[in-house]
């Protein structure tokens, strides 16, 4: 029978073990060309994501993973790219 640390440090621990979820494919291949479909700069599509443009810059390195939320927003923008440009 394995044993989780003390009380305190169990749900930080052990839970986390337990319930990890998968992590997401890489975003690699999907901001450069979700952008360049809106012809837009990074510093532009930053703004239509509401983001940083060092976020974006660093999603399309690969060095960053974005949130769930983020990668919903981009599949929104992947199906139907021209509804960022309405807000």
């Amino acid at each position: 029978m394995t044993r989780c640390a003390p009380k305190r440090a169990r749900a930080s621990t052990c839970a986390r073990r337990s319930f990890r979820r998968p992590r997401e494919r890489s975003a690699l291949g999907k901001f450069a060309p979700i952008r360049r479909s809106l012809n837009a700069s990074q510093t532009r599509f930053a703004r239509l994501l509401n983001a940083s443009a060092n976020t974006v810059e660093s999603c399309e390195q690969g060095t960053r993973q974005p949130q769930h939320a983020a990668l919903k927003l981009l599949d929104v923008a992947r199906k139907r790219p021209r509804i960022l440009l309405k807000s």
